[in-house]
């Protein structure tokens, strides 16, 4: 249970970092620098105001400084993402799977929610997807899949990306 507590805590910390890369990767913006902001009056959050669905929930949804609305896709991503990081240590323990998983649910994270605003999804989560899949898929090694084209895995992962290029 403290195992599942702590995967919940962990995928809460980056659905938190998640809500970053879908609010400023479609506007062109560092997902690193400067530090969480608010959006509208652009004040520097601090520490203790930028702890997972906590924070949201004792502000009242409102930044402390403007008092303007926070969007509830703040505690929405927050939340999936930690669903989804104890779901995946539920089914694949503490594996190289478990990791493989948890990025593709990541990049699928941003992806969608970015999608749903701006109706794009950024290069750097399409590109940097096939990027990071491949790598990943060549490192797994094995390829368990009846139905792939070869039993070479970096085989399979290359002409996934050729043929999505497409």
């Amino acid at each position: 249970m403290i195992v599942k507590i702590i995967a919940f805590i962990f995928g809460s910390i980056v659905g938190s970092f998640l809500n970053v890369c879908v609010y400023r990767m479609p506007l062109g913006k560092s997902v690193v620098w400067p530090g969480s902001h608010c959006p509208k009056c652009e004040k520097r959050i601090p520490w203790y105001d930028n702890i997972p669905f906590v924070s949201y929930i004792l502000l009242g949804g409102k930044c402390r400084f403007c008092k303007e609305r926070i969007a509830l896709r703040y505690l929405i991503i927050e939340l999936l993402t930690a669903i989804m990081f104890v779901v995946l240590f539920n089914y694949y323990g503490l594996s190289y799977d478990l990791f493989f998983y948890i990025v593709l649910v990541c990049s699928l994270i941003i992806a969608t929610f970015v999608d749903i605003r701006h109706r794009i999804i950024p290069d750097e989560i399409s590109l940097g997807g096939m990027i990071v899949g491949f790598i990943l898929s060549t490192i797994r090694g094995v390829n368990l899949n009846p139905l792939a084209f070869s039993s070479s895995p970096m085989l399979d992962a290359f002409l996934g990306i050729v043929l999505v290029a497409e």
